[in-house]
C-alpha cells in the first residue's frame, strides 16, 4: 500500500477530525513546514498509539519529516528513531521505510554517507515489500544523492532515473519534481547547462503546480547557479533573492543560509563589497544560531576572503583564524559522526591547535593545515573504498575491491577477512591474500585458543601487535599454530560489527616489526565499518531473494490447497457431482440474474423410484453404485455448459437450467428419463418398472422481484409430488403434468 493511500483511508475506528488535521499538515509540509510540524507535534501528544496506531504513526512521521525540512536535524533524528521503534512494534513496514528515509536524510546532511546509505537501503527493501511507492521513489533519489556527492555521476543518474520512473508510474508528483531537480543538478555538474536548465524548469513546473514552496526554492537556487555558470550575474541575483524570500516564508533556515552564502559570493564577484559584507554578517548570525560548525566555518571563510579582497588584512586574519578553528572542530565532528574513528587522536590535535593558533606564524599555520589535509586525504581514500564496496552486493567483488585499494593506505603483506556463523560457532576465511595470491585456510572454532580471529570475535575487541613473538601471549598459546608462509611481525585485527552483532573480522599484517601506529588501527576500524555494511548488504540480499522464493512457493501451495478445499466443500463425495450447498449458491446466482435480465429459469427435481427397496434388496454398496451411475447419466443429459445438476439429498437430484422456458425444460427432463431407462439398470423389486426409473418435477417461470429460491424449489417439489401421484416414472410441471407416453 502506498503511503498516500494510507492518508486517504477511512478506518471506522479513526475519528475524522484527527485525519483531517493530518491531511492539513501533510499539505503544509512543503509550503509552511513549521506549521505542519506544530500540528503533527500536537497530535503526537494528544493521540494514543494504542488506541489510534495509524493516526499516531502518521503524526510521528510528519513531525520528523517537517523537522528535517526546517533544518532541525537533531529533532528529526529523534522523531524518526521513535517512528522506527513504534512502527516496528506495530509491524507497519510502510512507516518503517519512511523512518529509515528520514534517518538517512539526517545522516546525509551530516555527511555520514556510510550510515545514510545503510538507512536508505534498509528503507528501500521495506518500501518494496510494503509497496510504498512514494518512499521507494524518494529512497532511490536519496541513494542517487550519495553517489552524486561522491562524484559517481553514472551511478547517481541511474538511481535518479529509477526514482523518476517510479514517481511517473504512480503519480507521485513530489517525487517527479525531486527527480527532475536532481537530474538537473547532475547535468550542471557535467557542464550540460542546456539540459540542466530544461530539467530544473520541469521540476519548477511540478512544484509550482503543487504549491510546493520548499521545492520551488530549491529550483530557484539551482537555476541561479546555472545562470551564474552561463555568466548572467544579474539573472542569478534575481533568482537568489526569489529563493531567499521563499525560504524565509517556509522557515527553511538551513537552505536560507546556503542561498545567502552563494548570493554573498555573487556580490563579491560583482565587487559590491558593502552589500556583500552586510549579507555575510547576516549569514554568520544565522549559522551561529543553527549551531552548525560546518556552516559557521563556511561563513567565516567567506567573511575572511571578503576583508582580504578589500585590503583589511587585520580583520581578514582574525576571521581566517576563527575559520580554521571552526573548521577543525567541524572536521572532528564529522569524523565522530560519520566514521566513528580516530576520534581521540583528532580531539588532541584539535585541542593543541586551538591553544596554539594565535601564536603560530603563517608558515606554522600552513604546516599544520598540510598535516590536517593529509589526514583528510586519507579519509577521502577510505571513503572512496567505502563507496566502491557498498555499491555492490557481490561479496567476491567486495573482497577484490578492498584488496586492490588497501595498500594505498598502509603496508599489508597479508590482508584477510573472516566470517562468523553464530549458529554453528564456526569461523570461515573467504578472503586471505598474501603477495597478491589467495590463501586457503580451514574453518576454525570460535573457541580455538590459537586463532587470533577467534580471539578478536570472542572478545569483540581489536588486536594491535607490533612485535609478534614478544606480544602473542596476550592473544594465543602456541605462537606457530595457524601460521603460514613468512612470519608476520605486525598484526592488526578489527571485529566486523553491524547493529551490535559481530559477523567476522578483518586483518592487516606486515612482515616488518613496528609497521603500524594507532592511526593505522583507526583507518582499519573505518574500513571495517564499510566492509561490515557491504557484507551485511550482500548477505541480506541473498537471504531476501531466498525468502521471496520461499514465500512465493508457500503462497502457491496455499492457493492450491484452498482451491482443493473449496472444491471439496462444493462436491458430493459419493457421486462426484455438485452437492446441495453448491446447488443453493448456483440457483441464487442464476435467480438474481434472471430477475435482472427478465429471462426464464427452470428447476427440475428428480427422484429415483422406490430406491429404498433397491437398497434393502441389493445392498447399500450396490445402491451407492446405482446413485453414481444415475448421477453420471443426468449430467450427460445436459446440452449446455450453463446447465447444472447436483445431488439434492439421498436419492434426489436437482437440475438448474438458466434462460430455459418450460418447453426447453421438458426436453431436458424427457432426455434424462429416457437415458436412465436406456441404461437398463435392473430393479426387480420396484412396482413401477423392472428397471431403475426416475420421476421428475419441473418449476419454470420468468421470476419477479419477490420470487425466492425457496419458492422455486417448492413449486418443483409440488410438481414432483404430482408426478408421483400419477404413478411415477413420468414428468410433471408446476403448470400441468406430462404423460408417460
Amino acid at each position: 500500500m502506498k503511503l498516500s493511500d494510507i492518508s486517504k483511508m477511512k478506518n471506522e475506528n479513526m475519528p475524522d477530525p484527527l485525519t483531517s488535521r493530518l491531511d492539513t499538515a501533510e499539505k503544509l509540509q512543503f509550503t509552511d513546514p513549521k506549521q505542519a510540524y506544530d500540528i503533527a507535534y500536537a497530535m503526537c501528544r494528544e493521540v494514543s498509539s494504542d488506541k489510534y496506531p495509524k493516526i499516531f504513526l502518521r503524526a510521528l512521521y510528519l513531525k520528523s519529516r517537517a523537522a528535517w525540512l526546517m533544518g532541525k536535524f537533531e529533532e528529526a533524528h529523534f522523531g524518526a528513531t521513535e517512528l522506527l521503534e513504534k512502527s516496528s512494534k506495530l509491524e507497519d513496514l510502510g512507516y518503517q521505510a519512511e523512518a529509515y528515509n528520514v534517518l538517512g536524510n539526517v545522516n546525509l546532511h551530516m555527511d555520514n554517507l556510510d550510515q545514510a546509505l545503510e538507512h536508505y537501503r534498509d528503507g528501500l527493501k521495506l518500501a518494496k515489500v510494503s509497496h510504498n511507492s512514494r518512499a521507494e521513489s524518494s529512497l532511490n533519489n536519496n541513494i542517487g544523492e550519495i553517489y552524486n556527492r561522491l562524484n559517481a555521476h553514472a551511478q547517481a543518474k541511474e538511481y535518479y532515473e529509477k526514482a523518476l520512473r517510479i514517481a511517473l508510474a504512480t503519480g507521485q508528483r513530489n517525487g517527479i519534481g525531486v527527480a527532475y531537480l536532481n537530474l538537473g543538478e547532475l547535468a550542471m555538474k557535467d557542464g550540460q547547462l542546456d539540459d540542466a536548465m530544461k530539467r530544473v524548469n520541469d521540476a519548477l513546473h511540478v512544484f509550482v503546480k503543487d504549491h510546493d514552496k520548499v521545492g520551488e526554492a530549491h529550483v530557484l537556487y539551482l537555476k541561479a547557479d546555472i545562470m551564474l555558470a552561463r555568466g548572467d550575474m544579474d539573472g542569478a541575483e534575481d533568482l537568489y533573492i526569489a529563493a531567499e524570500k521563499i525560504e524565509k516564508e517556509t522557515g527553511d533556515q538551513y537552505n536560507l543560509l546556503r542561498t545567502g552564502l552563494d548570493y554573498a559570493k555573487l556580490l563579491i564577484l560583482k565587487e559590491d563589497y558593502k552589500a556583500a559584507e552586510k549579507k555575510c554578517h547576516t549569514m554568520l548570525e544565522l549559522s551561529e544560531s543553527l549551531n552548525s560548525s560546518s556552516l559557521i566555518a563556511q561563513t567565516l571563510s567567506l567573511v575572511a576572503k571578503l576583508y582580504e579582497l578589500q585590503g583589511d588584512y587585520e580583520k581578514s586574519l582574525t576571521y581566517y583564524k576563527r575559520y580554521h578553528d571552526m573548521d577543525i572542530q567541524n572536521q572532528k565532528e564529522n569524523l565522530e559522526e560519520r566514521l566513528n574513528h580516530i576520534k581521540t587522536q583528532f580531539r588532541i590535535e584539535h585541542t593543541q591547535h586551538e591553544r596554539e593558533i594565535f601564536r603560530l606564524k603563517t608558515v606554522e599555520l600552513n604546516s599544520k593545515n598540510k598535516e590536517l589535509q593529509h589526514l583528510y586525504d586519507t579519509i577521502g581514500i577510505i571513503s572512496e573504498i567505502g563507496r566502491d564496496i557498498t555499491s555492490t552486493l557481490d561479496l567476491e567483488e567486495v573482497f577484490r575491491k578492498i584488496y586492490d585499494n588497501f595498500n594505498t593506505l598502509m603496508d599489508a603483506s597479508y590482508l584477510g577477512i573472516s566470517l562468523y556463523d553464530k549458529k554453528s560457532k564456526i569461523i570461515s576465511y573467504p578472503m586471505f591474500i598474501s603477495d597478491g595470491k589467495r590463501q586457503i585456510f580451514e574453518d576454525a572454532s570460535i573457541d580455538d585458543v590459537n586463532s587470533l580471529s577467534a580471539w578478536c570475535i570472542r572478545n569483540k575487541k581489536e588486536i594491535f601487535i607490533n612485535d609478534y613473538l614478544n606480544e602473542y601471549t596476550t592473544y594465543k598459546e602456541d605462537p606457530m599454530e595457524h601460521r603460514h608462509g613468512k612470519l608476520a611481525q605486525s598484526i592488526l585485527f578489527v571485529p566486523l560489527e553491524v547493529e551490535g552483532k559481530i559477523i567476522g573480522s578483518i586483518t592487516a599484517q606486515s612482515t616488518n616489526r613496528n609497521a603500524y601506529t594507532s592511526h593505522n588501527l583507526d583507518m582499519l576500524k573505518t574500513l571495517a565499518a564499510y566492509t561490515a555494511i557491504a557484507i551485511r548488504n550482500g548477505q541480506e540480499s541473498d537471504h531476501l531473494e531466498l525468502e521471496i522464493k520461499q514465500r512465493k512457493q508457500a503462497q502457491k501451495e496455499l492457493e492450491s490447497l484452498n482451491k482443493q478445499l473449496s472444491e471439496m466443500s462444493y462436491m458430493d463425495a459419493l457421486t462426484k457431482i455438485p452437492n446441495r450447498r453448491h446447488f443453493v449458491d448456483a440457483l441464487n446466482r442464476e435467480l438474481h440474474r434472471s430477475i435482472r435480465e427478465q429471462e426464464p429459469i427452470s428447476v427440475i427435481l428428480i427422484d429415483l423410484d422406490k430406491f429404498k427397496e433397491y437398497n434393502d434388496n441389493y445392498g447399500h454398496t450396490a445402491g451407492d453404485t446405482c446413485l453414481e451411475t444415475v448421477a453420471g447419466i443426468l449430467v450427460g443429459s445436459l446440452k449446455r455448459k450453463t446447465d447444472f445438476v447436483a445431488r439434492y439429498g439421498g436419492d434426489e437430484f436437482v437440475a438448474v437450467l438458466p434462460n430455459t422456458d418450460l418447453e426447453g425444460a421438458r426436453l431436458v427432463a424427457n432426455a434424462m428419463r429416457d437415458n436412465v431407462e436406456l441404461a437398463e439398470l435392473e430393479h426387480a423389486y420396484s412396482p413401477v418398472s423392472p428397471l431403475v426409473s426416475i420421476t421428475l418435477g419441473i418449476s419454470s417461470s420468468v421470476p419477479t422481484e419477490d420470487m425466492t429460491l425457496e419458492r422455486i424449489v417448492q413449486l418443483a417439489d409440488q410438481a414432483l409430488y404430482t408426478a408421483k401421484d400419477m404413478g411415477r416414472n413420468c414428468i410433471a410441471s408446476n403448470i400441468n403434468p406430462i404423460s408417460d407416453s
